[in-house]
Parts: structure tokens; sequence; C-alpha cells
């Protein structure tokens, strides 16, 4: 801990306290620094910004902001993907760490929800950019794929492709009352002011049953306590709010959803750990075997994540929801 915030937590109420300070937007470059407050409950501990952005401030520190590519899954991807699906229905989300293979099965695993697919049923894609992965989630046998973002240049991008997309957003989604069979929140609850409303929404699209997943920077990361102010799961301005483990699953269970998968994931440390690493002025590991040293890093994290601690870069939560 720093020092006690003034505030308490957005969440549950408790005892605020602040975390990191002066932390610049060291990724896209818009000018400010940020306070980052944590809550001191346990079964909560969400980051939230203390002085975050006016709306419209907020909108304009998007403008540098990485635009999702709108390239088809390849024939090996596709490939690769169908199995894991067929592995996941029989054999649930976990996967022996091999070396090489892990984060690739981790990855496929996750773009899917962790759900498999449901021949002609509707999955949606809440923050779909132009819509890359509905291309994936066709491939491997769902039958309907459609997105919902709120970039209108991204939507159009994606829909010039022959892709069914929509402008919204998770707090208000142009589809109707039990139309979904799962929807995927991939990196998108950290933008949000606050998850509730957008978690009501989404309980409105899904039918009985259905499922939401959900994968989010994880503030109790091992990279959060390695890399300070420049842990690429702060984005400052743009990530509100970082739920953990915990007060992510208490969000879904007060929604009306019942929690099916819990855990952290490694999958993402190479990325958050060379972001970092570049943002910190600190050395990065040549191409030539940074490979081999990503997948080692991979497997020891998700070592210590097989054996209790909740310290991978991302959080990854399915749950259904329940009849009400």
């Amino acid at each position: 801990m720093i020092a006690d915030a003034a505030l308490p937590c957005p969440m549950c109420g408790a005892q605020g306290y602040m975390l990191e300070q002066g932390v610049d937007d060291v990724y896209f470059g818009y000018p400010g620094q940020w306070r980052l407050d944590r809550c001191s409950a346990a079964d909560c501990a969400i980051v939230w910004i203390a002085n975050r952005l006016p709306d419209d401030q907020l909108a304009a520190s998007y403008a540098r902001y990485y635009t999702h590519q709108a390239r088809p899954p390849g024939v090996l991807e596709t490939a690769f993907g169908r199995w894991i699906a067929r592995r996941c229905a029989t054999h649930g989300d976990r996967f022996a760490a091999v070396p090489f293979l892990f984060r690739e099965a981790e990855n496929r695993l996750i773009d899917m929800g962790a759900v498999p697919p449901q021949g002609d049923a509707l999955v949606l894609d809440l923050g779909c950019g132009s819509g890359e992965r509905l291309d994936y989630l066709r491939a491997i046998g769902w039958g309907r794929s459609e997105g919902v973002d709120p970039d209108p240049t991204s939507v159009a991008r994606g829909v010039a492709t022959g892709r069914r997309i929509r402008t919204g957003s998770a707090e208000q989604i142009p589809f109707a009352d039990n139309a979904a069979a799962l929807v995927l929140m991939h990196h998108v609850v950290e933008h949000l002011a606050d998850i509730r409303p957008a978690l009501a929404e989404v309980s409105r699209v899904l039918c009985d049953q259905g499922h939401v997943a959900i994968t989010t920077p994880n503030p109790d990361a091992a990279g959060r306590e390695r890399w300070g102010r420049w842990w690429r799961g702060y984005e400052a301005p743009r990530h509100l709010r970082l739920y953990t483990q915990g007060s992510l699953c208490n969000a879904l269970h007060q929604a009306g959803f019942a929690v099916r998968i819990a855990r952290t994931s490694a999958r993402s440390v190479p990325f958050m750990t060379h972001a970092a690493a570049r943002a910190s002025g600190s050395p990065v590991d040549p191409a030539w075997i940074r490979w081999w040293r990503d997948d080692r890093a991979i497997l020891a994290i998700d070592r210590r994540i097989r054996g209790g601690e909740a310290i991978g870069e991302e959080v990854f939560v399915v749950a259904r929801k329940m009849p009400r």
C-alpha cells in the first residue's frame, strides 16, 4: 500500500487506497497523468482510475488506439480450433502444459470462450472491432456469429468484408431478448465505467442457460507486481476498472449468473512483458531467442496458477445465465 485514498471502492464501498500515481499513457500518448486506487476488501480488490477523464476527453483518448485487422483465420488455425472445440466439449478448459503448444491451445480456447459450438445458435462478440474473431467462430462450427462494436470505423471495415456487425455498446446491445447462446466480452469490461449495467444487458440478450465469457487484465498478475506503473494492463486513461477473479465472480453472481469457469491465464505473459519492458526502457530479448524464453515464462507462471495462485496476466471467467 502507498497511502489511504479518500474515496471508497465504487463496487463494494470498502475503504480504498492509492496504488499508483503519476501513471502516463505510455502506449498511445494521450497527455496527462492518472492515479490508480485499489479496494482494500480481499473479496473485491478492484483497481480504478481515481481521476478519470470526462466522457468527451475519454473518447478523444482513443484517437490513436490500435485498430483491429480484418483477416480471415488461417487453415492451420482453423483446424487446431476445431480440435480444441472437440476437446473442450469432452475434457474441459485446461490443457497439459506442453512446450510450444500450450499457449496456442489457450489462445484458441479463450477466443471461443471455452463453450463448444452449438450449431445454428448465435454467438455474439461484444467489442469485436472489425470482426476477425467472427470468422474463426464460424469456421469452428458456430452457425451464426455476429458482433457489436462502438467504433463506426471498425464496424464499417468489418461489414465491408461481409461480416455481420452492428454499432452499439455493452450497455445497449442492439439485439432482441433471448437472442444469443454465447456472449463474448474479450477485453471489454475494463473499458466500462461500471460492469453491472453491461451484465444486466448481457443477461437480457442471452437465452436461458446461455453463457457469457469474459477476459480482462488481472490486477493480481505477477507482471503488475514486477512492472508497477509500466504494467501494460493499467493502460490509463482507457482502462477505467480492473477486476480480480473474485470481484468478477461476485458481479456475475449478483447479476443472476452461475460461474462455471473462473481462473487466470498466463497466455499473454510475453505480450505484457515485452510491452512493459519497452515502455520502461528495460532490455528486450532478441527475436532469435524470444519464442523459447516466452514459452518458458508462460509455463513457469502456469505452474504457479495450477498450484492455486491467481497470478496470470488475464482473468478468464465463464458463467451461465440462470432462469429467473
